[in-house]
């Protein structure tokens, strides 16, 4: 059986790696709409076929028939799929690849991604794809769907690999498939004797502080920027040395604006590297305390390892993005966490 899988983020590559030691007897082909870093490529095993574009396929509407090209003309030359797999059902490459695959819905499967997977909602908004929908039909392009909520209640998704399965929401008629146990094998496949021994913390412990990509996702101004953080720090009451986990797409830029707000604050900061998996932490430490505002993908992981939060997890809403009743409903489940609502 062939899968053609995306992926785009860790955690994407956590749960792709999750279905092959599930289903070791499948060919599976790992697929990014962007550019990833060695360190990712690094993780995918060797007889895995991988295959990127050079550009980020997610921004630019109507470019992303040329940025996909080389990747079409390359999956031409390989079997069909059985199964295509994806994190959004509204994904553009997904799109794309499958309407000039002629893959119909019922060989579409999703990996869960993050919170929307846990509650129903619109993304993006239904409005958003009502106008891609339409224009896309006018110059006869790739379909876009048109069902008012998405990823597990898009009735035409019939399939989700879940990590967290008795909180995934969908339509009465999708079939959940459990993948937690592989999940967790992957996972405590991070784990580093050689990190663990020769970090220096006292205890093995790390209060970390995780920042959102406010930037490229959210669009905030500096401004803005320096009020969340400022925000943040003002919230928390470690003592201890803090470590902040800055999102890898905006590292250093975001570090810059961080050292800025720092000078007004008498706290002891070191910076994570940005690059490395918050996953990667998570396993080789004893124990870790949480603040900030983590991508919903990352809360996955954290309820996995939530018997080392010690000291609860404070989630805070950045400036843009405040939570839902269903949010809030949601992120209570996880053992641990302390949601403070904006």
């Amino acid at each position: 059986m062939i899968c053609w899988i995306f992926l785009n983020s860790h955690h994407h590559l956590n749960m792709a790696l999750a279905l092959r030691k599930k289903y070791p007897k499948r060919d599976f082909i790992f697929i990014s709409g962007k550019p990833q870093t060695e360190d990712f490529i690094s993780r995918i095993p060797s007889d895995i076929k991988y295959l990127q574009t050079k550009e980020e396929t997610a921004k630019g509407f109507f470019s992303l028939e040329r940025k996909c090209k080389k990747l079409i003309m390359t999956l031409k030359d390989m079997d069909d799929p059985d199964e295509l797999i994806t994190f959004y059902d509204t994904y553009s490459s997904f799109l794309y690849l499958k309407h000039s695959f002629k893959i119909n819905w019922d060989r579409v499967s999703l990996i869960e991604d993050g919170l929307g997977n846990f509650i129903a909602l619109s993304m993006p908004s239904f409005f958003n794809r009502i106008i891609k929908a339409t224009i896309n039909f006018l110059l006869k392009r790739y379909p876009v769907p048109i069902s008012y909520l998405s990823l597990g209640h898009n009735k035409a998704i019939n399939k989700i690999y879940s990590s967290w399965p008795e909180k995934i929401s969908t339509h009465n008629s999708a079939e959940i498939i459990n993948i937690k146990n592989e999940y967790e094998e992957v996972l405590n496949s991070f784990k580093s004797n050689e990190w663990i021994n020769g970090n220096n913390l006292k205890d093995n412990h790390m209060d970390i502080l995780m920042i959102p990509p406010l930037f490229k996702t959210r669009n905030l101004s500096k401004k803005k920027i320096i009020a969340f953080i400022s925000d943040l720090l003002n919230l928390i009451d470690y003592k201890n040395e803090i470590y902040i986990k800055l999102h890898p797409a905006e590292g250093i830029e975001m570090q810059k604006i961080i050292e800025e707000v720092l000078k007004s604050k008498d706290l002891s900061i070191s910076f994570l590297n940005p690059k490395t998996p918050i996953e990667y932490y998570f396993c080789n430490l004893k124990t870790f305390r949480l603040a900030g505002s983590p991508s919903t993908s990352h809360l996955i992981a954290v309820n996995n390892f939530s018997e080392k939060l010690k000291g609860g997890g404070i989630i805070i809403p950045d400036h843009s993005n405040p939570f839902s009743k269903k949010h809030l409903g949601f992120l209570r489940n996880i053992i641990g966490l302390k949601i403070l609502e904006a």
